[in-house]
This record gives C-alpha cells, structure tokens and sequence, in this order.
C-alpha cells in the first residue's frame, strides 16, 4: 500500500480517496525475543495466565509480563503490572511452598484529557468476563490524572499498587 495527500492505493489497484488518513501498522512482538524458542509466530511469548511462566519455557523458570506476552486485549502499564505482580507471588510461592497466588483478572482501565480541566475516565471487566461498566466525565477524572502522574514523576515510576486506587 501507498498514499498520497488525497488518495489511498492498495496493491490489487483499489484505490480509497481520504482527508485524514490514520494508519496503524500491525502490532508484533518484541524483536530481542525472536530468535529466544519462547515466542509465536506473531513474536509474542505464549504464557500461563495463572503463573505468568512461559509456555515453551524448558525447565518452566522464565516468566512473561508486558509487551512481550500475547494477551488479548489493550497493552497497558497497570496491566503489566498486574502480571508482574502475580508473576512475583509464583516465584516466591515456587520458594518458599507456602502464600498464594492471585489470579489474574486483566481489566480495561483509562483515564483521558479531554482539554479545558475536563477528562474521561473508563473502566471495564469485560477481558475477564466480569459485567462492571464504570464512565465518569467531568473535573474529578482530569484531577485523578493530573495527580497520578505527579505521583508517578516524584516516586520515579515506582508506583505499587497506586495505580488500583486511582478514580475508582
């Protein structure tokens, strides 16, 4: 495919005329891993959603959170951190023989500018069949946002579990 500043041209000769075009290339895995034996096809590590250990793992002592997994669903930071938190219960379970292990319950959550001190804040449970719908707009989710991310500046990105007690 090609464009130029009116028109789309596809490779069986199409052609689409267009004012704003907004592209987005396919999302693939993480190039470092490809040639690692954990990855798919697409260049995402498979993985337990239980223990967040990679499935082609030999001795299963490698885990996957983030970018790099092939979750479905958005790719989002508190949800990376969700897995790295569970990721972290199995190491120590696997230790120690003892604590537990939450599950994980991958959730959509995001808070966005709208301009003017207004925002939007979503929540879902529909990645892990749950039936909760939140949508608030106004001042308070602008705020929530603009206070996370101070937050988030002044501990340096470590954040915890903070990021489950913004806006709720």
């Amino acid at each position: 495919m090609r464009l130029d500043e009116k028109t789309l041209y596809f490779k069986d000769g199409k052609t689409m005329p267009y004012d704003l075009c907004v592209l987005v290339p396919p999302y693939r895995g993480i190039e470092a891993l490809q040639n690692s034996g954990l990855t798919n096809e697409r260049g995402f590590v498979p993985m337990d959603w239980n223990t967040m250990r990679a499935d082609q793992s030999t001795h299963r002592n490698i885990y996957a959170v983030g970018d790099c997994i092939g979750n479905p669903g958005p790719k989002q930071g508190h949800l990376a951190l969700m897995q790295a938190t569970i990721a972290a219960e199995h190491v120590a379970w696997r230790i120690n023989r003892k604590g537990s292990v939450r599950a994980y319950l991958p959730e959509f959550r995001c808070v966005m500018d709208q301009g003017g001190g207004h925002g939007l804040y979503l929540y879902s449970q529909y990645m892990s069949d749950g039936d909760v719908l939140e949508i608030k707009l106004g001042s308070e989710p602008y705020q929530s946002k603009i206070r996370f991310e101070q937050i988030f500046l002044e501990k340096k990105g470590d954040i915890g579990e903070l990021h489950h007690q913004m806006v709720k």
